[in-house]
């Protein structure tokens, strides 16, 4: 998907003429019944329906691959900007600002503000919002307000921005965990929505002899869970993003790209793209071809003004095909 990006209106006119022209051949196959064998599922014994849904979650995932194209276009975290996003007043400057840098997309975390005002603004100032975060405990109390949250900023994929404590605290927890999100996940789809997950380092961690995040790819759907990818998060627990994003397949809908530095005093820290020593060439090249549909920048801390590190990213970015 490359919209906003130049000649991308012609590509798209072209897509959809071919694909009103297949829609139109497939509806003469089926009302003269020519087509049989060539549907998908079609003629599948009992016992290879049996086997496919027993298929374990990275093969189901490598099927469900054609559903993202990646959008080109950079979004732009706001968590990085949240002490920007406090007020309605603030959060119209701070997308007067992420405009003129030149992202298009963005996600919504880390402000107060309702989500109706926020879509306003947003609106006036030709960005998409694309993706939130919420608290699992929003979801739990609330999960009517969270999709209506996500429906009005004109969002699909609802964000998790961390597991809560008490389901790392042991296996059984951990397993609820996943219980409750599975139920969550599946109504969500009903509604036209997604459910994702946030990582972070510690889904790295064993618990009770298992990686929890070994766990959650292998004890969710991987149909109705999808994950929002941390490059920084996995490189810092010794992850490497690429292979991290090879086996999550389309399942990664979006991607945090974070930059980690590594610094004279034996430290590490987050840094503008580009600047640290993730290599993106690599992760930008298996974002496109396992399915990722967005890249959002994203800088918890920043050493400079955030605002200046986004636009570094930004630029940096744009260099390798980004818009």
């Amino acid at each position: 998907d490359m919209r906003g990006c130049s000649g991308a209106g012609r590509k798209s006119e072209k897509r959809k003429q071919r694909s009103r022209a297949e829609v139109g051949k497939a509806e003469a196959e089926r009302s003269d019944g020519t087509r049989k064998s060539g549907s998908r599922g079609a003629g599948w014994s009992p016992e290879k329906r049996k086997q496919r849904n027993r298929a374990k979650p990275k093969e189901r995932s490598e099927r469900i691959r054609w559903k993202h194209n990646m959008d080109k276009r950079i979004g732009a975290q706001y968590y990085t900007l949240r002490e920007f996003t406090k007020t309605i007043e603030d959060f119209e400057e701070t997308c007067r600002k992420v405009r003129e840098m030149g992202y298009k997309l963005v996600q919504i975390s880390g402000t107060p503000l309702e989500a109706a005002p926020m879509r306003e603004v947003l609106d006036r100032h030709g960005l998409e919002a694309v993706t939130t975060h919420r608290s699992f405990d929003d979801f739990q109390k609330d999960l009517e307000e969270v999709m209506e949250y996500n429906r009005i900023l004109g969002c699909q994929l609802c964000g998790v921005g961390c597991m809560p404590g008490w389901a790392k605290e042991s296996g059984e927890n951990l397993s609820r965990f996943i219980e409750e999100a599975n139920r969550m996940a599946a109504r969500l789809r009903k509604e036209g929505l997604y459910f994702g997950y946030h990582n972070h380092a510690f889904e790295f961690a064993r618990l009770e002899g298992r990686q929890i995040m070994d766990r959650l790819i292998r004890e969710t759907d991987p149909e109705e869970f999808y994950f929002i990818a941390d490059t920084y998060w996995v490189q810092a627990a010794g992850m490497g993003p690429a292979a991290f994003l090879k086996e999550l397949g389309s399942r990664a809908m979006a991607v945090h790209f974070k930059d980690l530095k590594a610094n004279l005093d034996n430290t590490s820290e987050m840094a503008e793209i580009g600047e640290g020593n993730l290599n993106w060439d690599e992760i930008i090249s298996v974002c496109e071809e396992a399915g990722v549909k967005w890249a959002l920048v994203e800088q918890d801390t920043c050493r400079r003004d955030p605002f200046q590190s986004l636009k570094m990213s930004y630029d940096y970015l744009a260099g390798k095909g980004f818009c």
